[in-house]
């Protein structure tokens, strides 16, 4: 009988974390400083602001005035493709801003409201509100290629809706990427200043992207749409890779005469931090063993 009522109780409380957010609610993983769920890392990477978001997702993030009472933002990114600041009032409720490349819902919010509407958007586009009684705790729409999305706790009419909607796609105060693309490593190497040895390849890619911005030199390698693996480096010492997410595991090794902090879970390493000869360096890919993290370190300089 006792074995019995452990089952139930655990059943209830499972079914329970399975119910749907409240209306009006965002779904859980919303801030940098928040987990999941008891031993699942956080999937989001503070930033200080949004132009340090900007620069990991490499596209502008305008954000908007929020409105009287709120503070704020608290910034983060998602795998370095989406960008999300959140506001709160006194009583604690949210405003949040994602932006993210694509033409997706990203807004995170799975509620089925009573009252859902469109309207004109930004340069003519599809501007969909989500809600009841005049008041929408959701707005989405896609322009130029990304995904925009507006969540209120509170709530908000129309209005106030399409000033977000206006201020997040207006081009005249959009920070710049920060990023010049070039075709070939030996101009990104020109134009950064100085020289970067990296793999033509690892596995699970099949191309290259070279960035330089902010006297760092960036290669992405890329699967498809896909980013398989970042190496970075630039002048210096600190830490350069835009991740500073709380990694469970962090274990510091010598390699190749270097000394390197690995930083993962479970045995897996994401990512990968130097420092040599007046330079730092960042290697990030997912789910790599120590030998291969370190077998790709080697091949950096």
């Amino acid at each position: 009988m006792k074995k019995l009522t452990t089952f139930l109780l655990c059943l209830s409380l499972a079914l329970t974390a399975a119910l749907p957010a409240a209306a009006g609610e965002v779904p859980a993983m919303q801030t940098g400083t928040e987990t999941t769920a008891i031993g699942m890392p956080n999937p989001f990477t503070d930033c200080k602001d949004a132009q340090e978001a900007a620069a990991i997702t490499g596209f502008p993030f305008t954000l908007p005035e929020p409105p009287a009472g709120y503070t704020g933002p608290a910034v983060s990114v998602l795998d370095r493709q989406m960008a999300q600041a959140i506001f709160r009032n006194e009583a604690g409720q949210t405003l949040t801003f994602r932006k993210e490349a694509g033409s997706a819902d990203i807004s995170g919010d799975y509620n089925v409201y009573p009252e859902v509407v469109t309207m004109e958007g930004p340069d003519g586009c599809t501007l969909t509100l989500k809600g009841e009684n005049g008041r929408y705790h959701l707005a989405i729409w896609t322009l130029d290629g990304y995904s925009y999305s507006v969540h209120s706790e509170e709530g908000m009419d129309a209005a106030a809706a399409a000033g977000f909607a206006d201020a997040m796609t207006e081009a005249g105060t959009e920070i710049p990427n920060p990023f010049t693309e070039f075709d070939r490593l030996s101009d990104a190497e020109e134009a950064a200043g100085f020289p970067v040895s990296a793999p033509a390849s690892v596995p699970g890619s099949d191309s290259r992207i070279f960035r330089v911005g902010a006297g760092m030199i960036e290669i992405l390698y890329q699967n498809g749409e896909e980013t398989a693996a970042v190496i970075r480096k630039s002048a210096g010492d600190e830490d350069n890779s835009g991740d500073y997410t709380a990694y469970p595991e962090e274990k510091t090794i010598r390699s190749g005469g270097r000394t390197v902090t690995l930083k993962g879970e479970d045995g897996l390493y994401t990512l990968a931090v130097w420092s040599e000869g007046g330079y730092a360096y960042s290697v990030r890919a997912e789910g790599l063993t120590r030998a291969e993290m370190t077998a790709l370190v080697r091949r950096v300089r």
